[in-house]
């Protein structure tokens, strides 16, 4: 059974340290950076939106003012061809048909001078078909002008005959074409007001589609102060999980480093026992002569302690390799009964010496694909242990049993029992629940960890069920 009790050396494939990738770094900012430049594109473009509107409005005031120029320079034109006009008909009163044709020659003359200035202003200023309307109308009362200047001069002609009558006959004609002059212009004012009118149309056509793409900017700065809010919500939420996190291990890194220490004051405690033993031993030894059977003796007690040492050492080493580093198993088909068959055998004296009755309860040919060697080591800390807390008259039972994807491998005793308050803590390392017994038996609170480490190595559980008084049972469940 010497494989039972053999430390495990680590083998260079499985003494490299296992490397986790650094965790991807979230760049929360970034977001913000985004959301930055757009507000700084949506405030740009609101100020150009600004400045646009503004530009059109000023356009459409000034172009407001230009049209509203222009009806009153036909206005005016209306206002000079009623001031040739007028002089055909205020001659019956006066009968100074030579003031009177002077009056009528002005006013034409004030006629031509507008209706010029309009037409060139007209054809400078207004593109399009607008403009060409309005000078159609502007020319059909020019026409009628030159029909009323024929009429009116038929009528100073028939005052100076002195024939009344058919001077009242023209002037009635007179009336009629100025009445399609001033037609013809309400008309150039009516076009004018159509343009306009046109004009303002657009501008509250492009007003409207310029206020759809206000409301679209809005919607789109509502649905960022939205994602901002729940992004700075989720921040938060990483920030807090962040510190929680944070908090958690500086709490798990002042936990390690107590248990660090208590480790440390374990192993110091642990390797002292044995050292200090060989140190007295050895100088009881040498402060005289003895015989050679005495040197023997003190021999044998310093190889008991160097072996208690090495096996110190091993299980430490095993631990830590089992804690930090992946170890290879050195799987194998072993047949359960046989190998507990073994242990035992092997423990057997022991089980005599301290009037205990060792059993096994097996199925015959039970495979498990595990590694010997720890499979023995873990079974064989639990029959140690159990040896070690089970008075003379008591009985200890290995049953093994297998189940669907499973061995099960039970270690029962009769012994004292472990508290409750000390089930939570029996796993961990150098614990031990009676001080002074194992202080003085040589145990080192080690055999419950190393059959935890074991057991997740192969991916199997340890369950620990016991009352005081009554005993403690140990399950060890490997997978198939």
């Amino acid at each position: 059974m010497s494989s039972v009790d053999a430390a495990i050396a680590p083998s260079p494939s499985s003494s490299a340290q296992v490397k986790h990738e650094p965790a991807r770094r979230r760049r929360l900012d970034l977001i913000y950076f985004a959301l930055a430049g757009f507000d700084l594109l949506t405030i740009g473009f609101t100020l150009m939106l600004s400045n646009y509107i503004m530009d059109l409005y000023q356009q459409s005031v000034t172009r407001s003012a230009v049209w509203s120029a222009r009806i009153g320079e036909l206005v005016e034109l209306a206002q000079y061809a009623q001031t040739a006009n007028a002089p055909g008909n205020d001659v019956f009163d006066s009968q100074n048909v030579t003031v009177e044709r002077a009056r009528r020659d002005a006013g034409l003359l004030l006629y031509g001078q507008q209706r010029d200035a309009v037409l060139q202003e007209l054809a400078a200023n207004v593109p399009g078909e607008g403009a060409a309307l309005i000078a159609d109308q502007i020319r059909a009362a020019d026409a009628s002008m030159h029909e009323m200047m024929r009429e009116a001069d038929n009528i100073f002609a028939e005052i100076d005959r002195g024939d009344d009558e058919a001077a009242g006959r023209r002037m009635a004609t007179m009336d009629r074409v100025y009445a399609r002059l001033t037609n013809s212009l309400m008309q150039a004012i009516v076009q004018v007001q159509q343009v306009e009118d046109a004009n303002l149309r657009r501008q509250v056509a492009l007003a409207s589609q310029l206020r759809q793409l206000e409301f679209l900017v809005m919607g789109l700065i509502f649905f960022i102060v939205v994602g901002v809010a729940f992004y700075g919500r989720r921040i938060g939420q990483v920030m807090r999980a962040t510190e929680d996190a944070h908090n958690a291990m500086l709490l798990e890194l002042e936990a390690a480093n107590e248990g660090l220490q208590q480790y440390a004051d374990n192993v110091a405690h642990e390797l002292r026992n044995p050292v200090n033993k060989m140190l007295v031993g050895s100088e009881v030894a040498l402060s005289r002569l003895r015989s050679p059977e005495e040197y023997q003796e003190a021999l044998v007690s310093n190889i008991e302690e160097c072996q208690r040492l090495s096996s110190i050492v091993g299980s430490l080493l095993f631990l830590a390799r089992a804690r930090r580093t992946k170890v290879d198993l050195e799987r194998q088909t072993i047949d359960v009964r046989t190998e507990l068959e073994l242990i035992r055998s092997y423990f057997e004296a022991s089980a005599q010496e301290a009037g205990v009755r060792l059993w096994l309860s097996a199925p015959a040919g039970l495979a498990l694909d595990t590694d010997r060697t720890l499979f023995q080591r873990a079974i064989s800390n639990l029959v140690s242990n159990a040896i070690s807390h089970t008075g003379a008259g008591g009985e200890i039972r290995m049953t093994a049993d297998a189940s669907e994807g499973a061995v099960s491998i039970e270690v029962a005793d009769t012994g004292e029992g472990i508290s409750e308050e000390a089930q939570a803590r029996v796993f961990d390392r150098f614990y031990r629940v009676d001080e002074v017994r194992t202080a003085t038996s040589g145990r080192m609170g080690l055999g419950l960890p190393i059959a935890k480490s074991i057991m997740d190595l192969h991916g199997g559980s340890i369950a620990l069920v016991s009352q005081v008084g009554q005993g403690t049972s140990i399950v060890l469940t490997f997978p198939r």
